[in-house]
């Protein structure tokens, strides 16, 4: 490149046709493209050369100033080549020029288009950034009715380029369903991963096509950046499929090679909530196992060891990407594996010490993400925790209404109450439960926290909340959640517990509300609280409570209570295996109660 002015133009077309026929050199287009004007003015000062017809074609295939537009299908060809060599490094001056000159002729010609041809055209579009709405809502329109003409490749091409523009539409989204429901076989993972983005760029649900789509996948070979994009949409659109599920992290655990950055962040957010969602539904089976809720439980269960190995080696991709990976990046695997309950302690840590180091390079969101991460695993950070409470105390007023919440209730839940710290936050903190949302109950939380488990000095910043109490306390209905509550139904396993106690006939209270804690079953009188503790509240792969977990149970006992631990950690074939795991763990507290049962009762 440093020598284009040697070359006369005999030697720049043999070497522009090389670069032309070897695929792995065709990064060199631009290069030639912007050397092509100094080649031929060079040439103009020597003796002039006679190209030959071959030489000729070669140095006018690989410079765009000679392209000729004969008709719309030339138009398109020549469009596409130029977006293949101008994907990575973007378009100059000249070239989009010469863009624009196609796209006019193609806007005159657009009905003579075919369904490839259309594809093409958006995708070149799409890969060169160079936004056309009127020609895109032309071409969706026109293709609409005429969906059967693509290929699944063309068509997967055009949505995901309408998709990029928010262009889409129902009658195309409904058609491109139906195509792929019925085209399933012909279609390769890259396309479906491309059809995928665009439905979940359109949040765009269709059950029917979902299902075929995760179906086919299974059948076919495992590539890493395909089947992460689909995992991912599958998660975004609240669609999960196990068997899906485990071929990726069984996929991503066998891999050789490392992840690209961009496929290691899907595969971690897929991985992440799938697991997130397999843990809330272990335990929300019916009272009698089926044969096919026996299948789908053995199966959840079952995906902790692929998970585990796959969440093993996404742990180890960061550690080899941690300078790499931005901190928004960082902030995002972290709180990756707290919400998949998997605790890599050497990740967190090295993560941890990424944001010491660094930590003006942190946003507050990311910020806020990260120390919930910790709380959440019941990591104890005394690093992290003091630069973040430095960041807390040197970014005043700009922390939304969430992240104080979230950092609050960070605090309180590892007890590492920092009065100045907390009391910057809580001057922050809301008057009122308006409006109602997720961070109302952590607020609420933190406040309990305040009362019954701080320090004797801290206690008093509970008057910041006080406005807040009065509010609840008079509209209760607006607390969304509680710590160590179900937004699921009661599970199969807690009215079991239920039904074990009251034929013993020990009376007690199902959902009991003590303050900021909802009791799965309490006693109130012998102020005993039985949990039913389900795969949610531990770690996947430790088998240790998390952070929520060991903060309720700190929290009860604080209160005066006395906790029973129903462990739901396990499979049974049957409804009298299950019984009998039950009675055994409640015998102490039968026990205990046992001059309310009568003899034959016991």
């Amino acid at each position: 490149q440093s020598t284009w002015g040697d070359l006369n133009r005999v030697q720049f077309a043999m070497f522009a046709r090389w670069i032309a026929i070897v695929p792995r050199a065709k990064f060199c287009f631009r290069a030639l493209h912007e050397a092509a004007g100094i080649v031929t003015s060079a040439a103009t000062k020597r003796p002039f050369v006679v190209l030959s017809q071959h030489q000729r074609r070669a140095l006018r295939a690989v410079s765009i100033v000679d392209f000729k537009v004969g008709n719309v299908s030339k138009a398109v060809g020549d469009l596409h080549k130029i977006a293949g060599i101008n994907r990575e490094h973007g378009m100059t001056v000249a070239t989009k020029d010469r863009v624009t000159e196609l796209l006019k002729t193609i806007s005159e010609q657009k009905s003579l288009l075919n369904g490839p041809s259309v594809g093409t055209v958006a995708w070149s579009l799409a890969t060169l950034n160079y936004r056309h709405d009127a020609l895109l809502t032309a071409l969706r329109q026109q293709s609409e009715q005429h969906i059967n003409d693509f290929t699944p490749l063309t068509l997967a091409w055009f949505v995901w380029a309408l998709s990029k523009y928010n262009l889409l539409s129902a009658p195309l989204l409904d058609a491109t369903a139906q195509y792929v429901i019925q085209h399933i076989a012909r279609f390769s993972s890259s396309e479906l991963s491309l059809i995928l983005i665009a439905f979940q760029r359109a949040k765009y649900v269709h059950p029917q096509c979902l299902t075929a789509v995760t179906t086919r996948a299974r059948a076919l070979d495992f590539h890493p950046r395909s089947f992460c994009s689909i995992l991912w949409c599958m998660t975004e659109l609240n669609f999960f499929d196990h068997l899906f599920v485990e071929k990726c992290g069984q996929g991503v655990s066998s891999m050789e090679e490392e992840l690209s950055r961009r496929d290691l962040m899907k595969i971690l957010t897929g991985l992440s909530r799938s697991a997130a969602t397999y843990l809330s539904q272990s335990h929300n089976y019916g009272p009698t196992p089926t044969a096919e809720t026996s299948t789908i439980i053995k199966e959840t269960i079952a995906s902790t060891s692929f998970l585990n190995a796959a969440f093993e080696r996404l742990g180890r991709d960061v550690l080899v990407n941690l300078f790499a990976l931005s901190p928004f990046e960082l902030s995002s695997a972290a709180t990756s594996f707290s919400r998949a309950a998997v605790k890599y302690p050497d990740m967190m840590n090295e993560i941890a010490a990424r944001f010491i180091e660094t930590p003006e390079e942190f946003n507050e969101q990311s910020i806020v993400n990260l120390t919930w991460a910790f709380a959440r695993l019941d990591l104890r950070h005394e690093g992290l925790l003091d630069a973040v409470s430095q960041c807390i105390l040197s970014r005043r007023g700009r922390w939304t209404r969430q992240g104080i919440a979230v950092l609050l209730w960070s605090f309180v839940v590892l007890q590492e109450y920092r009065k100045d710290v907390l009391e910057t936050l809580l001057r922050l903190a809301p008057t009122s439960a308006d409006p109602p949302g997720k961070e109302v109950g952590l607020f609420y939380q933190v406040h309990t926290a305040l009362q019954v488990d701080a320090p004797a000095d801290c206690r008093p910043l509970t008057s910041y909340l006080h406005g807040f109490m009065t509010d609840i306390e008079r509209r209760p209905h607006l607390l969304p959640f509680h710590f160590g509550s179900k937004l699921n139904p009661v599970s199969s396993t807690h009215k079991l517990v239920s039904n074990v106690l009251e034929s013993c006939g020990i009376p007690h209270v199902n959902e009991f509300n003590q303050g900021a804690i909802i009791l799965d079953i309490a006693l109130p009188e012998k102020r005993i609280a039985i949990e039913i503790a389900g795969p949610g509240g531990y770690t996947r792969n430790t088998k240790e409570p998390l952070g929520p977990t060991v903060f309720k149970r700190r929290i009860l006992t604080r209160l005066g209570w006395r906790l029973c631990v129903i462990e739901n950690l396990h499979f049974f074939e049957t409804q009298t295996e299950r019984r009998e795991h039950i009675v055994h763990q409640l015998v102490g507290t039968i026990s205990e109660l046992s001059h309310h049962v009568s003899p034959p009762q016991r």
